[in-house]
């Protein structure tokens, strides 16, 4: 029941269920939009679950130096002298996963795979991040000229088929670079082709907002085109800008799952999910030797996992959502 009541200055307040406040209840005053936001994303029981799941792979796959090589042996090496009686063992308690045609142990390799994948994934998303929100940013922004030849480079590289396009510019690597070099260049690649779709909506939401008051008001007391930007126009859709970030990972994975399984992308002996595929090209391999399928479980599970994910994070984000 709600009564009205005077508080101790003298000022009126709502009484509820014994407790006076002024104006709004304690709970109310405490909230934030973002305490809000992790409160609805607890709630989401599939979502708690991916995030779980993907930090759970995520550690296995860096804690794998301090106890893999000791339990399993190390996924790099092949002991020429036990090939013979390790190679296409099946799974067993010593080998979940089973061993490949030169005695490696698969789930290993799984382990070092997800560590190179996942990595992966994250850098080619820094480089898609930096690119497309500063390119959308002053595209929407400034408008003009920069804005005309932005938007023109969106169209011709939206204009290109994606996967062909990944294709061809993963064939003109040279084959004789490092591995490291090839990682990097890979990562580039994949940031230079995914950027265009996240610059396009940054542009349109800056294109909302920014003849809103608070903009102009922001500019009339002299803040800078930086600080307006960062400071209040960016907060607007950041919500928009992590469900795309999350989104974005599994798809990297699979491009980068697909090129190396294609023999385009990351080459042995660089261990990655989609190299190990590399070994399940045909259906003789895979019917004498099924257990080398395994490695698609984890591409399968964590892909899902960020899926889910980036669904609990935009309706956890979306402040008009009740709960």
């Amino acid at each position: 029941m709600t009564q009205l009541s005077v508080t101790r200055n003298g000022t009126p307040g709502v009484e509820r269920k014994g407790r006076t406040v002024k104006g709004r209840t304690a709970n109310a005053a405490s909230r934030t939009l973002w305490g809000d936001a992790l409160r609805r994303l607890l709630k989401n029981r599939l979502a708690v679950i991916s995030f779980f799941w993907i930090v759970f792979v995520v550690r296995l796959a860096l804690s794998a130096d301090l106890w893999v090589p000791q339990v399993f042996g190390d996924p790099t090496l092949v002991d020429t002298n036990m090939t013979a009686q390790l190679s296409r063992l099946s799974p067993s308690p010593a080998h979940p996963f089973g061993t490949d045609s030169l005695g490696r142990d698969v789930f290993t390799r799984a382990l070092y795979g997800g560590r190179v994948s996942l990595s992966f994934a994250l850098v080619s998303i820094f480089f898609t991040f930096v690119i497309g929100l500063t390119l959308g940013g002053l595209s929407g922004y400034m408008g003009g000229l920069v804005d005309g030849l932005v938007q023109r480079t969106i169209d011709v590289i939206m204009s290109i088929p994606g996967i062909p396009l990944w294709m061809a510019l993963a064939a003109a690597l040279p084959k004789e670079m490092s591995s490291y070099t090839q990682y990097l260049l890979m990562c580039i690649i994949m940031s230079l082709i995914g950027w265009t779709g996240l610059a396009r909506v940054v542009r349109g939401k800056i294109l909302s907002v920014r003849e809103e008051e608070f903009v102009t008001a922001a500019r009339l007391s002299g803040a800078t085109h930086k600080r307006v930007v960062f400071k209040h126009m960016l907060p607007m859709f950041m919500s928009y800008i992590i469900v795309s970030i999350t989104g974005s990972i599994p798809a990297t994975i699979l491009g980068e799952t697909s090129l190396s399984f294609l023999g385009l992308g990351l080459q042995p002996p660089t261990i990655s999910w989609g190299t190990l595929l590399q070994d399940c090209q045909t259906v003789e391999a895979i019917a004498q030797q099924p257990w080398k399928m395994f490695p698609a479980a984890f591409i399968v599970v964590t892909v899902l996992m960020f899926n889910f994910a980036g669904d609990g994070l935009r309706d956890a984000a979306d402040p008009y959502k009740q709960g």
